[in-house]
C-alpha cells in the first residue's frame, strides 16, 4: 500500500480501499488480520495486538479477503476494535557508522511513540495502531453482511 494512503487511512480510520469511513458498529472498527502465531496466542492476542493495516468498510472486507494473497494462503481473521489507538510507526531502523548511516535491521521494525531512544533512528513508512477492546467477528458472519 502506498505510504501516503496508509497514513491517511490509518490517521482518519478510513477504509483502506475507498477512503470513506471504516465499518464501525457498537463493537468498534473493522480490521482484518492474519491468524495469530502460537506466541501471539500466549500473550493475549488479539487484545493489544499491533497492526499497520488500515481498517475497512464492510463491503470492501470481502474484496480484501478475496484479493489478498496472504489471506488466501495463510488465512484471515476479522476483528473489531473499540479503541484502535495510534501506537507508533514501522519502517527501516538505522545506526550510525563512521562514514554515515547504515540499515541496522533487514526487516521492518515497529517502534512505539514512547520509545524516545529508538524513534529518531527509524525511517518510518507506516503508522501502527494497537487494537484494544477487541471482539472477534466470524468471517462467515462478516461476508454475509457484505
Amino acid at each position: 500500500m502506498n505510504a501516503n494512503r496508509q497514513r491517511l487511512t490509518m490517521t482518519g480510520l478510513l477504509c483502506q480501499y475507498c477512503a470513506h469511513p471504516a465499518g464501525r458498529t457498537q463493537d468498534g472498527y473493522l480490521f482484518l488480520d492474519l491468524p495469530p502465531t502460537e506466541q501471539e496466542r500466549e500473550t493475549g492476542w488479539p487484545e493489544k495486538s499491533l497492526t499497520a493495516h488500515p481498517p475497512l468498510c464492510v463491503p470492501h472486507a470481502r474484496e480484501s479477503i478475496e484479493r489478498c494473497c496472504r489471506f488466501r494462503t495463510d488465512g484471515v481473521v476479522a476483528l473489531r476494535s473499540w479503541v484502535p489507538r495510534l501506537y507508533g510507526v514501522a519502517g527501516a531502523f538505522y545506526r550510525r557508522r563512521a562514514d554515515g548511516l547504515e540499515v541496522a535491521a533487514e526487516e521492518t521494525v515497529t517502534v512505539s511513540y514512547k520509545d524516545k531512544t529508538r524513534l529518531p533512528w527509524l525511517l518510518a513508512s507506516q503508522l501502527v495502531r494497537q487494537l484494544t477492546g477487541v471482539t472477534h467477528v466470524p468471517i462467515k458472519e462478516l461476508l454475509k453482511a457484505a
